[in-house]
């Protein structure tokens, strides 16, 4: 009788142990497909504006919005974009927030259009 109760605790013990793991993996697993969703989604949005003209640059920059497969998996996403050009060369910073509840660190990609005024080759 004392073996029984034993091998009945130590399975529940296991039980809830690999339980508790299963859960964990799967919420890993579920954020890192969600930051490899936003970062795939900013990489596409930088690359398509680095590309365009300044003008055209400024138009699409204003009405800058998430693919629709993106906001499918990941309703409260939300895309800031920055247009800086000081010092450090003409650039683009996107970002992108994905989950306002937890305290997660957006994801952040930077696209030069012009480089520094002192690395420029100038013939």
């Amino acid at each position: 009788m004392p073996d029984l109760i034993v091998g009945s605790v130590l399975v529940v013990a296991l039980l809830s142990t690999v339980t508790t793991f299963s859960f964990r993996n799967r919420r890993v697993l579920k954020d890192a497909r969600h930051q490899q969703l936003a970062l795939d989604e900013v990489s596409n949005q930088l690359e398509r504006l680095v590309g365009l003209s300044d003008e055209e640059r400024l138009l699409a920059i204003a009405n800058l919005k998430l693919s629709d497969p993106l906001l499918n998996a990941l309703p409260q996403a939300k895309l800031t974009s920055e247009l800086l050009d000081d010092g450090n060369g003409k650039r683009i910073e996107l970002a992108i927030h994905w989950n306002p509840i937890e305290d997660a660190v957006p994801i952040r990609l930077v696209g030069w259009i012009e480089p520094p005024l002192g690395t420029r080759n100038v013939p």
